[in-house]
């Protein structure tokens, strides 16, 4: 395998550091809620707190 060489990288676009912060804050929301619900989640035996979380409903 080559030896990795560090490359310049170039600051995103205006539009697409907003599109970003945008996502990152929406994914934030979205984090938060699930965390909310997930007791009562899990409280009522419901998926995917059972055995074997991984799986599909």
């Amino acid at each position: 395998m080559p030896p990795v060489t560090p490359t310049a990288q170039t600051p995103l676009t205006k539009p697409l550091r907003t599109q970003l912060e945008n996502t990152v804050k929406c994914a934030r929301d979205v984090a938060e809620k699930g965390s909310h619900q997930a007791p009562s989640t899990c409280s009522k035996g419901r998926w995917p707190c059972e055995a074997g979380g991984g799986r599909t409903p």
